[in-house]
């Protein structure tokens, strides 16, 4: 007799946390819809390496955070993580890129990489709010 295999659960927080994602990146449309363009630019825009390496890297602070326990070498990651995102955000502060199909600005993709920098590594989310404008810290 085979037993019925019961697929993994999702622990809420994760299905909550994706869901945030989301919301925070349509955020930024709304933003971006909003601002005027009339901010200087340092840079032109992001080239597509530049927009996967930042889609990936989301990806993988997803799956890291997951983790019970992150060891010294990771946060050093992770904060290094954080002041790509931080640079990122200077050097195109006008750009609109794509995300997982939503329409994702410099800011929502912060505001993104805090929350799920947070729970697992504080000092890497204090890195990131620290590169956010002051009435969203």
């Amino acid at each position: 007799m085979t037993e019925a295999v019961t697929p993994a659960r999702r622990q809420p927080w994760v299905l909550a946390a994706a869901a945030l994602m989301l919301v925070l990146l349509a955020f930024g449309g709304v933003l971006a819809a909003v601002e005027s363009d009339g901010g200087s630019r340092t840079a032109s825009a992001p080239g597509t390496a530049e927009i996967r390496r930042i889609h990936a890297t989301l990806h993988a602070i997803d799956r890291v955070c997951t983790r019970a326990h992150i060891d010294p070498a990771t946060r050093r990651l992770l904060e290094r993580d954080a002041r790509m995102f931080a640079r990122f955000a200077r050097t195109y502060p006008q750009a609109r890129f794509q995300i997982d199909d939503e329409d994702a600005r410099p800011v929502s993709m912060l505001l993104v990489a805090r929350e799920a920098l947070r729970r697992c590594a504080p000092g890497a989310a204090a890195i990131v709010d620290a590169a956010l404008p002051a009435n969203m810290r």
